[in-house]
């Protein structure tokens, strides 16, 4: 299943749709589904000037269909009712102050507008934090399960509050497992994020024995298994409308 190509199916527009993807990061959705966009004009927003370099190198051979904006999505420099379409993929849940942008979102969508957004659920990923406790203990291991946990956007609650800004919001949810068949990028996976940076760059003499033994340990588990199975629990926000009127989950 390709993610991107998943949410692109879900994305319902008129052909020569004016289109803002806020958090566009590197562009990928876009590179993903290049030949079914249907003569759409899409605005890339990334606060991040790096982000939309990276973007505007992938999409280059595009100069018709892509322009560039580095903004925050909090204060959006775009006039009332600018955009068919309004998308945020995985991005919601970094933005400090969310209601704040969901109402910036909102102004920008034209009338019969509507506003995607992806996030993950909380059991997405849920075996990381147990196999961390192979090699992390205290402090260090609550980040790591809390880093997977902690999300002010998730799909339990992000019907609730988009509700106050649309009248009709569907959640599509796509649930599956991820398959590692490998132990090493597994264990980088599980040490890439920032609750372990100290012990990606400062390990002690005795943490390096435990990621060692936790590498160890997965060779010897995948090797009895055939693979690890990892709980993928994401799902695409689909809303239009104003005010409150109904949410469904599909």
């Amino acid at each position: 299943m390709n993610w991107y190509r998943w949410l692109f199916e879900h994305f319902k527009l008129p052909e020569g749709a004016r289109v803002l993807e806020v958090g566009c990061g590197c562009g990928r959705l876009w590179r993903e589904n290049l030949g079914r966009i249907s003569h759409w004009q899409v605005t890339l927003m990334d606060a991040s000037p790096g982000m939309i370099e990276e973007a505007r190198a992938h999409l280059k051979d595009e100069p018709r269909t892509f322009t560039y904006s580095v903004m925050d999505a909090q204060e959006i420099p775009f006039g009332d009712a600018s955009f068919d379409a309004v998308v945020a993929i995985h991005m919601l849940y970094h933005v400090p102050d969310q209601h704040r942008a969901l109402s910036e979102l909102r102004r920008v969508l034209k009338p019969g507008g509507r506003f995607y957004a992806s996030t993950n659920g909380r059991e997405h990923l849920r075996e990381v934090g147990d196999l961390a406790a192979h090699f992390a203990e205290g402090e260090t291991l609550e980040r790591i399960r809390s880093a997977h946990t902690l999300n002010p956007f998730r799909l339990e609650d992000g019907l609730e509050m988009l509700s106050k800004y649309f009248s009709e919001v569907v959640l599509h949810k796509l649930e599956s497992s991820l398959v590692v068949t490998e132990a090493e990028p597994l264990h980088a996976f599980i040490l890439s994020g920032e609750a372990t940076a100290d012990l990606r760059e400062r390990p002690s003499a005795a943490e390096v024995r435990r990621l060692d033994d936790f590498k160890a340990y997965l060779r010897e588990r995948i090797a009895a298994e055939g693979a690890v199975y990892i709980t993928q629990a994401s799902g695409l926000f689909e809303a239009h409308g104003s005010g409150f009127e109904k949410a469904t989950i599909r």
